[in-house]
């Protein structure tokens, strides 16, 4: 019972905090999602250190800042897409900053190094900027993209618990089902239709396809953290949501769905 007021008081908190800041302004999601970022590199950090990974931590820190940076002036105007192209010279820094180093491990380093940024830092950098649509933002289709993330989780969760028998994919995560998987995503798809009817800024059937794109890349983001642990042999991420586990183990679905669905509402918007 405690646990079960621990995880409903923290994810309470959790989920009130995100809405108040996607919902509030771009600057406040911005720094939120910035914040969410540097929380979840140090969290990855941390968990590669017993394993002898050394990765180079300071500067995936500084790279992240200017990445949410740099995206967040291009969707306010105040910086031209040309300039993006630099950012890519931040992923051949640390190829050189190993040289500088003494180790065995250096390419295990440089890739670690480098997967923080495209695993973490990058997606949580595009989630803010889905709000932007001709320039100007709006809070409803991030807010959605939450909605629908919890939704298949939560559909997922009942379901599973009541009936799920047949693994999803047991190698990786013996608790998940395909009941529980299959429950979840029609509880989402119901809460897109819901949704379809106040955020007007896209079609119903475009908000059913932002659902499915989401539901299933949501499921491969928590197979793939849940495959990250498994090879690190450890339960949890972290402990900074008591109840919940780290920020990879609350954000790995949205980690990993964001560049999809970034992705389709470009598609869309330069089809519409």
């Amino acid at each position: 019972m405690k646990t079960f007021l621990t995880r409903a008081i923290t994810g309470l908190f959790f989920a009130i905090t995100l809405i108040s800041a996607v919902g509030l302004s771009e600057f406040s999601s911005a720094l939120l999602f910035l914040i969410i970022a540097i929380a979840g590199m140090l969290e990855f950090f941390r968990i590669l250190k017993p394993a002898g990974i050394k990765p180079h931590s300071i500067f995936a820190l500084l790279a992240a800042l200017v990445i949410h940076l740099a995206i967040f002036l291009l969707n306010k105007d105040l910086m031209d897409s040309a300039c993006l192209g630099f950012l890519l010279v931040l992923f051949f820094i640390p190829f050189v900053l190993e040289l500088y180093r003494k180790t065995d491990s250096s390419f295990s380093d440089i890739g670690y190094t480098l997967i923080s940024l495209i695993y973490l830092a990058i997606p949580l950098a595009l989630f803010p900027s889905i709000g932007y649509r001709g320039g100007v933002y709006s809070s409803h289709i991030p807010l959605g993209i939450l909605f629908l993330i919890w939704s298949s989780d939560s559909g997922a969760y009942v379901v599973g618990s009541l009936i799920g028998r047949t693994r999803l994919f047991e190698r990786i995560s013996p608790k998940k089902s395909w009941e529980g998987t299959i429950g979840g995503g029609l509880f989402s798809l119901l809460v897109a239709y819901i949704l379809s009817r106040y955020f007007l800024e896209i079609r119903t059937d475009q908000w059913l396809t932002l659902a499915v794109i989401v539901i299933v890349a949501g499921i491969l983001g928590d197979l793939i953290e849940s495959m990250l642990k498994r090879s690190l042999q450890i339960k949890d991420s972290g402990s900074i949501l008591p109840g919940h586990g780290g920020i990879l183990d609350r954000f790995d679905a949205l980690i990993f769905a964001v560049p999809f669905a970034w992705v389709y509402l470009q598609w869309i918007g330069a089809h519409s």
